[in-house]
């Protein structure tokens, strides 16, 4: 009997969502009302695991948030973008980034080429945005693009996303950004350029040529010089310099599954990866071990004769 009264109580409460969502999905093409349904959708986009396929079979859904991202295009160049526009245009991509975790919707938001229209977004540079313009509502979207793409390659056997980032020239704009984005967006990029790598594509994309693998090498080496830096003058989070060092490690040890790139590595690994420098920094934190592990993997794998 309580097995049923629970099966009961879910059933109800996903009529309940069902309704609210239909309420907002419809009152999206309302103009007036356009605003608040995104506000609610995004803020309430977990409650219901099917929320994807809604919005993607429901009738213009997909084309109106479309329609919210490019809405802003205008205002990057010059970059006049205030908060209140930038909140709204990441409401539209936080249900993009819903459509693109569901495996019912990953591949249709591929087929029809939406990521497309989220790239202006991507190639947004700090240098590009004057001294007195606030910067935060550029770095949202940024961002918040990221978690879109970032959803896309999260499952291990979708080569065909790896495939269309690679095709659409993702990669300049995602290696720009582990370049000279923020903690946060540094540590996204770096994910996607992993999961890239996990691929057979996206390796063979990377190592295919030596300029094409040594523009890969010397981004994360960069940043290896950065985190350095930053390290020894106590600047950042430890914990977010340890996730990102992670994810640069992991990109490093893929890379050494390239026969040539191994050999490369061997060369230009930096410095501070092949000694201790790193070593008080993944102590001190409690999640630092696996990191550890995973540099000494690294080292032993660059070690390797062929």
């Amino acid at each position: 009997m309580q097995v049923d009264y629970e099966r009961q109580g879910k059933n109800h409460q996903r009529q309940l969502n069902l309704q609210k969502f239909s309420k907002w999905i419809v009152d999206l093409r309302n103009p007036k009302e356009r605003e608040t349904a995104l506000i609610e959708l995004a803020r309430h986009r977990e409650d219901d695991p099917d929320l994807a396929i809604l919005l993607w079979h429901s009738l213009f859904s997909v084309q109106i948030l479309i329609q919210e991202i490019m809405s802003v295009y205008e205002y990057i160049s010059p970059p006049t973008l205030t908060a209140s526009q930038s909140n709204r245009a990441c409401n539209a991509l936080a249900l993009l980034q819903c459509i693109a975790s569901h495996s019912a919707t990953r591949g249709l938001l591929i087929e029809c080429k939406i990521p497309i229209f989220l790239y202006p977004f991507l190639r947004i540079q700090e240098n590009f945005i004057d001294q007195s313009q606030d910067s935060q509502p550029f770095e949202f979207l940024r961002l918040t693009s990221l978690g879109v793409i970032g959803a896309l390659v999260k499952p291990d056997d979708d080569v065909l996303v790896t495939r269309f980032l690679l095709d659409t020239e993702y990669m300049p704009m995602g290696l720009s950004i582990i370049e000279n984005g923020n903690d946060l967006t540094k540590i996204v990029s770096t994910f996607i350029l992993l999961r890239i790598l996990t691929h057979k594509d996206g390796l063979e994309y990377c190592c295919q040529t030596y300029e094409r693998f040594s523009h890969v090498a010397f981004i994360l080496g960069k940043v290896v010089s950065t985190l350095s830096s930053d390290i020894e003058q106590n600047r950042t989070d430890p914990k977010q310099q340890i996730k990102l060092l992670n994810k640069i490690i992991r990109c490093y040890a893929r890379l050494c599954d390239n026969t040539r790139a191994r050999k490369a590595l061997r060369e230009c690994l930096p410095i501070n990866l092949k000694n201790d420098f790193f070593r008080n920094i993944l102590q001190e934190q409690t999640d630092g071990g696996i990191t550890e592990s995973l540099l000494n993997k690294l080292r032993n794998l660059v070690k390797q004769e062929d």
